[in-house]
């Protein structure tokens, strides 16, 4: 089931949360979805909401998003949903006028070079596609490039800057 499909009567949980879980929502069923999901912790239609919320996501200067936008361009002829940033998210439940506090971390995913294998299912997994080898993904002519900017000293090296959004509305 899709998020944007979720129904449950206002409030039947306590906390919700995503955790890098909302990344293939289409932008324009994001408001639809993030509506669904703080329905589910209380009736944000007059902002009686007695549970709180949490949304851990990736910015859109992330190696998640940023390798998703080159692989698609690199090896689905730029065919392709975008993926959905913590930026975009914000400005949804800002819209929404819940209250909202954002915290920023920033930590590097990393592998020794040798560790081939593992680095390829790593990016396979960002991008949802286990049909493209890491050879491939080296090869080709965008996302080559952006590949070699993420070794460093005989290190795989993935920069990530995420979003923890909490979502804590009032209770009346």
């Amino acid at each position: 089931m899709k998020l944007q499909d979720l129904e449950c009567k206002p409030g039947f949980f306590d906390v919700v949360w995503a955790t890098h879980a909302l990344y293939a929502i289409p932008q324009n069923e994001l408001e639809e979805a993030l509506r669904c999901m703080m329905n589910a912790i209380g009736n944000i239609e007059d902002l009686r909401a007695i549970g709180s919320g949490f949304i851990a996501h990736a910015k859109s200067n992330s190696h998640y998003l940023e390798f998703f936008k080159q692989f698609v361009q690199g090896f689905k002829q730029g065919v392709g949903q975008p993926f959905t940033s913590s930026e975009q998210i914000i400005s949804v439940l800002t819209q929404m006028e819940l209250p909202l506090q954002v915290k920023e971390i920033s930590y590097t995913n990393g592998a020794p070079e040798a560790m081939e294998k593992e680095v390829e299912q790593y990016l396979q997994r960002c991008v949802f596609d286990e049909s493209v080898s890491l050879r491939q993904m080296l090869d080709n002519p965008i996302t080559g490039p952006y590949l070699e900017s993420c070794r460093n000293n005989g290190m795989w090296q993935f920069s990530q800057n995420v979003q923890m959004i909490f979502i804590n509305a009032p209770i009346n």
